[in-house]
């Protein structure tokens, strides 16, 4: 439900950021996901105020940030007894049907799926902040496709029909939904050996994951290549 007062905004967002909390998550709910189902529209606002709040702290105080929703991939699980932290690192369905990132571009589930195996495949390089090199302190111990409901919605996907997908609902301590992601999502798990990062990612200070990579952008039409989600089916992350 939207938010009636500055008292409704979860407690982790910052005291300076709580207005402005409160006016996009609104915003959002209103205007941007009027037409999703009650508990993913919550899902979906949480997400976009949480992107405007970040980019805020990152800029001047009285600057609101309308941020795309396919910015960094989110943080699912922090296993601060390995030192292992999972997230997405693309979800081709944030944002559903407004599938741009936050370069303009797309990448649809096939093309992901081809990514995914050729990480694997090459060098598996990992890095902080896109210094275009490879951190030998961070490993990858996971990484896969978030799967889809049936093998058939995943066939369908993977060849442009019609199809059914997990939404996975994040939420915070308090039960309040702060991210979510899909079926199809690159799903990443690294080791961090640098004490260093480490404190950072616990800190907050690191909360995303990103892909970087050469590829060759073609034009297209947005209604070629959005997915065709029949169903989205709603699930929590426990």
């Amino acid at each position: 439900m939207p938010y009636q007062s500055i008292e409704n905004v979860p407690k982790y967002v910052p005291e300076k950021y709580r207005r402005a909390c409160l006016e996009v998550f609104n915003y959002a709910w209103h205007e941007k996901f009027n037409t999703l189902p009650e508990e993913q529209r919550e899902a979906r606002s949480f997400r976009y105020a949480n992107g405007t709040i970040k980019d805020l702290m990152k800029k001047s105080d009285n600057e609101i940030a309308r941020k795309n929703d396919n910015g960094g991939g989110p943080v699912i699980k922090v296993d601060d007894s390995k030192h292992v932290i999972m997230g997405v690192v693309y979800d081709p369905y944030t944002g559903w049907p407004d599938i741009e990132d936050t370069q303009n571009e797309y990448i649809t589930p096939s093309d992901l799926e081809d990514l995914c195996h050729a990480f694997m495949m090459s060098d598996r390089a990992v890095d902080v902040l896109h210094p275009l090199g490879d951190n030998p302190n961070l490993i990858v111990v996971e990484n896969y496709l978030e799967r889809y409901p049936t093998p058939r919605d995943r066939e369908a996907a993977m060849s442009g029909l019609e199809h059914d997908v997990y939404e996975y609902i994040i939420r915070d301590k308090d039960g309040d939904p702060v991210d979510v992601w899909h079926s199809g999502a690159w799903i990443a798990a690294v080791k961090v050996l640098d004490n260093e990062i480490w404190q950072q990612i616990i800190s907050g200070r690191l909360g995303a994951f990103s892909l970087e990579g050469l590829a060759q952008s073609i034009p297209v039409n947005k209604s070629d290549i959005c997915p065709k989600v029949r169903n989205v089916i709603i699930r929590d992350w426990k």
